[in-house]
């Protein structure tokens, strides 16, 4: 059984569906099975089975039936012996034109009616209300108000409302005043039940309530007269509102006119069942929208949602793709409800994290936030902050992709632009996993490195060694400083950043590792320090993820002082890529480094052939020539007065270069005739252990 057939089953109304031109009873739910005595699913024609004939009803609406609406009707069926308010229409049903019949029970009705011959006005007032409620051109909240307000006014009232029963409370939920009238459903949205307690007996055995004078509560039923005399009201009629068997709420007026108490009976009695059953098909059509815009697994929107909002901006907005990694591996191990406990877990996790971001699953185990609220930076952070959170302290990890989209910009191209940062953290992910088969490096050394703790294990244990490339002035041979390289020795194997680094960025797992380095290296600065020995700047290399995270500066800057080491002896390398990838967030965290006194060095430059000048808008310290403009260098006339334009350039705006790399006499000769003015590589030093770097400065 679908969604929609569980809340038809639902309805106290009956409903059914039939083949219109073969008579087929192709559907009917459980209130019309009940109402019948049938069994459901018996299969057989309408008119069989709903009226007892042989064949088609003379009376059948068929021919009175088009598009455009619903065509409304009374009929009393023999074979029950009840009164019907029908409402047919034509509608698709499994890709044939089937119509469909809602009955709401009037009996109650018409055998009130036969009572109102002399009141004609009534009956086509009541009439009148009952259509209203069936109309299909307005909200449905808005006709049960517009009813309430023309049985106020026909009674001449000063108010008529609804109350709806929740848990321990009762709520105005409907109200309609007469003008200069003070409105109370503000005041009454949370009323005890036991407020009403007088009530609840007449309620529970279908009675209304029927006070003609306030003041004859007083002595009897004193909080409830303080209650009533507290909203001017001096009489009152109230009728319960029942679904099936459940007690609804109930329906009202106050200050009814005296000489129109018999007509309030009788309109009240029979509104009752025609209110009753429009707040159902409240209910359902707020469910029907609920599960047409929501995930049912997660609760969160769904894509359909996704497509009616994303076009809906006004302003600046920041998307984030999220993409449980490994789901397929957790449904097979855990089973699916293992793998739906993880949806559910993103979905609570993201709420809990950004409680004003809109989430929605788009399908599978994909995930889209709608960032909105602030300026790109704050969103930065934030994405930070997701990443963070599925680096796997949740048992799980996530991929994860964002885009910025300014008012003016494309929302399409931005959300292609997250989905493909996305997609290459998520391949980068099954490159380095050891658990799946998928965009394999064949890399298997990181073994489990992305099992969630690990890193931690490997960071306590200290497996993270560090080495130093030292760096040596060209001019004398001198040792100036030294670049931080870093090692994991895992089961007694070494293994190189190439292998590592991908995997941990893929988990955004980078952060604690590059902070836990710094960390080390002032240390062993403050330990040379202590122990007399010469200092040199120490240059440590940041992973682009790191450098993502807002607030990285501050975090460097406790470190710093926590050892109390001269900022102008750490430096902060970034590579050449890292740079061009957000230019604008990246500018911002490279101010903030450079504010706290820490130099920076751009590393890498020529792998991506940027423009020096777009680099040095960043404002930073020094220029690492990459390896791949030493080769060749000595043979090529004009690689060597490219390589000097750069050397030049970067002095005239205060870059420092340093050719990284050298590994022959005749490339450090070149350097030198080039004003290159310090360089590091195989020919000066390999990357020595860090206390041998030490030994190597004293």
């Amino acid at each position: 059984m679908n969604m929609h057939e569980k809340i038809l089953d639902n309805l106290q109304e009956l409903v059914y569906i039939a083949d219109m031109e073969t008579y087929e009873l192709l559907y009917y739910n459980r209130a019309l099975a009940e109402e019948f005595h049938i069994p459901q699913r018996l299969h057989g024609k309408c008119y069989e089975i709903l009226q007892g004939r042989r064949d088609p009803c003379p009376f059948c609406t068929n021919g009175k039936l088009s598009q455009d609406g619903c065509y409304v009707w009374k009929f009393y069926n023999q074979l029950v012996g009840r009164h019907f308010l029908l409402s047919d229409s034509i509608c698709e049903f499994n890709g044939r034109q089937v119509r469909t019949e809602i009955a709401s029970d009037i009996t109650e009705h018409v055998l009130l009616q036969e009572q109102l011959d002399k009141n004609l006005s009534l009956q086509n007032f009541i009439n009148h209300c009952a259509r209203k409620l069936y109309r299909q051109d307005a909200d449905l909240p808005f006709l049960i108000d517009d009813v309430l307000a023309a049985i106020g006014e026909y009674l001449q009232a000063d108010r008529a409302y609804i109350f709806e029963f929740s848990d321990d409370v009762v709520r105005n939920t409907f109200e309609w005043c007469r003008e200069g009238v003070v409105p109370q459903k503000e005041f009454l949205a949370n009323v005890p039940v036991g407020g009403i307690a007088r009530w609840m007996p007449n309620f529970y055995a279908h009675q209304p309530i029927l006070t003609t004078d306030v003041e004859s509560l007083r002595e009897s039923s004193p909080e409830e007269y303080a209650v009533l005399k507290r909203q001017d009201i001096h009489s009152l009629l109230v009728f319960p509102l029942w679904n099936g068997k459940s007690l609804r709420g109930f329906v009202g007026v106050d200050n009814l006119d005296p000489e129109r108490i018999d007509s309030s009976r009788v309109l009240l009695s029979s509104m009752k069942f025609f209110l009753s059953s429009s707040l159902w098909r409240r209910d359902s059509l707020n469910e029907l929208h609920f599960l047409s815009y929501h995930d049912q697994l997660t609760g969160v929107f769904n894509r359909n949602a996704f497509q009616r909002d994303v076009q809906k901006r006004d302003a600046d907005i920041g998307v984030i793709f999220l993409d449980i990694n490994g789901l397929k591996d957790i449904n097979d191990g855990d089973g699916y409800s293992g793998g739906d406990a993880v949806l559910a877990a993103v979905s609570r996790s993201v709420h809990e994290l950004l409680p004003d971001t809109a989430v929605y699953r788009m399908g599978g185990d994909e995930f889209v936030l709608l960032w909105q609220g602030g300026d790109e930076w704050e969103f930065r952070r934030d994405v930070e902050r997701v990443r963070s959170l599925f680096a796997g302290t949740l048992g799980f990890t996530a991929s994860v992709g964002c885009a910025w989209v300014r008012r003016e910009d494309d929302i399409g191209e931005g959300l292609i632009a997250a989905d493909a940062r996305m997609f290459a953290a998520k391949r980068d992910f099954y490159r380095s996993s050891p658990q799946s088969g998928r965009y394999r490096s064949g890399l298997d050394d990181v073994l489990d490195l992305a099992r969630p703790g690990r890193l931690e294990e490997l960071l306590a244990s200290d497996s993270f060694t560090l080495y130093c490339q030292p760096q040596f002035r060209v001019a004398d041979g001198a040792v100036v400083g030294g670049e931080i390289l870093l090692r994991l020795i895992s089961e007694g194997k070494v293994i190189p950043p190439t292998q590592f680094i991908p995997l941990l960025e893929s988990l955004y797992a980078m952060l604690q590792v590059d902070l836990h380095v710094f960390g080390k290296v002032c240390a062993c600065l403050k330990r040379w320090r202590d122990e007399g020995r010469p200092l040199v700047p120490m240059a440590v290399n940041f992973s682009r993820t790191t450098l993502a995270f807002p607030e990285v500066a501050d975090r460097l800057e406790e470190i710093r002082q926590k050892f109390d080491i001269p900022a102008e002896l750490l430096q902060v390398e970034i590579t050449e890529t890292a740079s061009t990838e957000d230019y604008r967030t990246f500018q911002k965290v490279v101010d903030s480094i450079r504010a706290k006194g820490f130099r920076v060095a751009i590393d890498d430059f020529g792998v991506a052939y940027a423009n020096l000048m777009t680099l040095a808008r960043l404002g930073f310290d020094e220029l690492k020539l990459d390896k791949s403009l030493m080769d060749d260098l000595c043979g090529s006339d004009k690689r060597q007065r490219l390589l000097r334009l750069v050397i030049e350039a970067a002095e005239d705006m205060g870059i420092r270069t340093v050719a990284e790399g050298v590994e022959t006499e005749e490339q450090l000769a070149v350097l030198r005739k080039l004003g290159c003015p310090r360089a590091q590589g195989y020919l000066l030093s390999q990357p020595l252990p860090v206390e041998q770097f030490a030994a190597l400065l004293s």
